[in-house]
């Protein structure tokens, strides 16, 4: 019995010592059957808890040299960070065997930092400090717990980051160029081709971030893959990804990654309230054929597995609309209350939108407060501009007694002083 039982581990073993035992008297079989489903509900919560969130084996990043990115008016992370520092260098995040046998060390550093995080991905007030060192730190050790657990909450600290906090920071003209604030926002926006895609050892691809890019790189057992992904986000929720250089047909998982801000799983420190408070549900194809149900993973990713060969194509779409971000301990806005305008956040997609402090003083908003998106958009990087209504606090109640305020404003990303 014990060599038998040696091949099992601990939990198993008990299982089966107490089977066996309980066996040889039949005046317990009623006492075995009860320990037989204890042990069958308790085992898979000891295993859960022994191996937390981590991946048996980390992930890989593809390398950023293999991945291009581009804009169609002239404009990506990469030309926008040379303009902001010439000297900076964009580099792949590692995963050292130190930073391994670290993790649980760094992931309860994670999550206590989450309350201090901002939503534009720094720390801080994000309209009055600097917020490129904090969002590179925080990057960084995002980066590396994404390989170790594969979660997709960490991509959507990556975006948050890219599109507002490191694009903020590198277009900041307040800022003097060269310091260190504003380098290392430029560093990210130049390192942010490498955490795009991402391969597992059993032949799984990730998709991260959506932009327009062309990566080529070898996928484990499949081969040399070109993948080209086609988008105009975050102007709009469109996105084709397109498979080519693939020698026959080669079965494997793409993993993509629905957005925190789409509300379809759960956002984490913030709530994505939109006017009909409703879930942004993409749509997704794959050679014009719908995949449904469309079924979000535990790691916050729609997985497609099949035999993929040149030319699939898959297409997907987010429904983009414009949304408040509340805290999720902001109780009273969560119910609908008003919210100070200087506390007030928007989002557009990945797009985060604050009220200018010296326009928002002394006003509030709600979550009927209008707002819209004007036909122009930003000139430095083409997103849209923000337009909407606030309400002065002069001891009125109801909004239709206040005096209201309009405002405008463009995403943070592309505000380019304080």
């Amino acid at each position: 019995m014990h060599k038998k039982a040696l091949k099992y581990g601990k939990a198993e073993f008990n299982l089966y010592f107490c089977v066996h035992y309980f066996s040889s008297a039949h005046t317990h079989l009623i006492y075995m059957n009860r320990i037989i489903l204890t042990l069958l509900f308790i085992c898979p919560s000891l295993s859960a808890w022994a191996g937390g969130p981590w991946l048996k084996r980390p992930l890989r990043f593809i390398e950023p040299d293999s991945v291009v990115t581009w804009g169609y008016d002239g404009r990506d992370f990469r030309r926008l960070a040379l303009q902001a520092d010439s000297t900076a260098r964009g580099e792949r995040i590692p995963l050292t065997r130190p930073d391994f046998d670290a993790r649980k060390r760094s992931y309860t550093a994670w999550k206590a930092a989450q309350p201090e995080l901002n939503l534009a991905g720094g720390e801080g007030h994000p309209l009055h400090d600097p917020q490129g060192l904090s969002a590179a730190k925080w990057t960084v050790r995002a980066a590396q717990l994404f390989l170790m657990q594969g979660d997709a909450c960490y991509a959507d600290f990556f975006e948050r980051v890219l599109y507002n906090a490191a694009l903020h920071t590198a277009t900041d003209t307040t800022l003097r160029r060269g310091t260190i604030d504003k380098f290392q926002a430029a560093c990210l926006l130049l390192s942010a081709p490498g955490m795009m895609y991402a391969t597992s050892s059993e032949a799984d691809l990730y998709v991260n971030l959506y932009t327009n890019s062309t990566a080529a790189f070898q996928l484990p057992s499949v081969g040399h893959v070109t993948l080209d992904q086609v988008t105009d986000m975050p102007i709009s929720g469109a996105v084709k990804i397109r498979f080519t250089q693939l020698k026959g047909n080669h079965r494997f998982s793409l993993h993509l990654r629905v957005p925190d801000w789409t509300g379809v799983r759960s956002t984490g420190n913030y709530v994505y309230v939109a006017s009909d408070s409703s879930c942004i549900v993409p749509s997704i194809f794959v050679n014009g054929h719908e995949v449904e149900p469309l079924c979000v993973d535990e790691k916050g990713y729609v997985v497609i597995e099949r035999e993929w060969k040149s030319l699939d194509e898959v297409y997907v779409d987010f429904p983009l609309r414009l949304q408040r971000a509340l805290l999720a301990t902001h109780h009273d806005a969560l119910r609908g209350a008003p919210i100070a305008a200087e506390e007030a956040a928007f989002q557009w997609g990945p797009l985060v939108y604050f009220i200018p402090s010296v326009e928002a003083r002394g006003c509030y908003v709600t979550t009927h407060s209008p707002l819209s998106l004007e036909t122009n958009s930003d000139s430095l990087t083409g997103y849209p501009i923000l337009r909407g209504t606030m309400y002065r606090s002069d001891g009125a109640v109801q909004d239709a007694e206040a005096p209201s305020v309009e405002f405008r404003c463009g995403a943070y990303g592309s505000l380019k002083g304080r």
